[in-house]
């Protein structure tokens, strides 16, 4: 990221222990095996929620099942899945479900026209024009008050709207109360789970603080407070984050509630979202080609490929 490019802080290996944090979470700051910061909170993952009343207490197993429970609750103004159309967030877990990333090893070059790319929009476009399971428009606001109002039975949002999604019927701004089910969403029947973004909370260290021996261990000694279990779980009481450290994501807090439980699960199935300059080209590219697909273009091929170009084109120009 650029605080490393830049040389502006430490490398974190002597000051703390890496093998402490939750791997999904290490990753994001994590470089060429070396830790640059101590995860506080991670999450930002998008995941599945539904409706028990509608779906049942558990989560369909894969996506097969997903799309056979979704054609069964479809109709009548209802729908059985609903996320945002219109913005290619919601694309990139399912890049990740058919092995596919959007760069090379390199993390600069863009891999967009790729087999892996060409399955996820056809599994994408299928979901509305062939599973017919799906609104014919929806954005972020539609998709989120269909669910809200039970018109949708499940829909892939943030770990964000867990809060509203999960307030009691009867509270001023009513959510499904215990009728809401949270998991990771289904593995893609052949081939793996998809892996949605994660960001996170994390402390960083100046790098002048490494010429002050005392100072260092004064910070280290902080960043041990700040990311040992107790705080963690602390923590999660307090402003119920899904906590960095290992320990405090086992915890009971964390496991033993069913929300949080497959909020976590969710996550950590979830990869970092990149932070270069070239994911902006990426984004917007990606975006343009999600909505011309879901205004009814069945040219994957040609949607993929003109992706490609368009992100070629404008990293070429940063």
């Amino acid at each position: 990221g650029p605080f490393t490019a830049a040389d502006l802080i430490l490398p974190l290996g002597d000051m703390t222990d890496p093998a402490s944090y939750v791997p999904a979470a290490a990753d994001i700051v994590t470089v060429d095996g070396t830790l640059w910061g101590a995860p506080v909170s991670f999450g930002n993952q998008l995941m599945l929620y539904w409706n028990k009343e509608l779906v049942g207490d558990a989560a369909p197993a894969d996506t097969d099942a997903m799309i056979a429970k979704a054609q069964e609750l479809t109709g009548d103004g209802n729908y059985g899945l609903v996320f945002n159309q219109t913005e290619s967030f919601w694309m990139f877990p399912w890049l990740g479900g058919f092995g596919g990333s959007v760069f090379a090893e390199d993390g600069v070059t863009p891999t967009l026209d790729t087999e892996a790319m060409t399955n996820t929009f056809q599994f994408m476009y299928d979901l509305k024009y062939t599973d017919k399971i799906m609104p014919a428009e929806a954005d972020y606001n539609v998709a989120d008050g269909l669910f809200k109002d039970g018109k949708a039975a499940m829909i892939i949002n943030g770990d964000w709207t867990l809060g509203a999604y999960s307030a009691a019927p009867d509270a001023e701004a009513p959510g499904l109360g215990d009728n809401l089910g949270v998991a990771p969403i289904p593995q893609i029947t052949g081939f793996d789970y998809p892996a949605p973004y994660v960001a996170g909370t994390f402390i960083m260290v100046a790098k002048p603080v490494g010429d002050d021996a005392d100072l260092k261990t004064v910070v280290a000694d902080f960043i041990s407070f700040a990311t040992n279990e107790e705080n963690q779980v602390s923590m999660v009481e307090t402003l119920k984050r899904l906590p960095g450290n290992q320990a405090a994501i086992e915890a009971p807090i964390v496991t033993g509630d069913p929300l949080l439980g497959g909020a976590a699960e969710a996550a950590q199935k979830g990869v970092p979202q990149p932070t270069n300059l070239e994911m902006r080209c990426v984004f917007d590219s990606a975006t343009a080609a999600v909505r011309d697909m879901y205004t009814g273009n069945s040219d994957i091929a040609g949607i993929v490929a003109t992706m490609q170009t368009s992100a070629d084109t404008c990293i070429s120009q940063l």
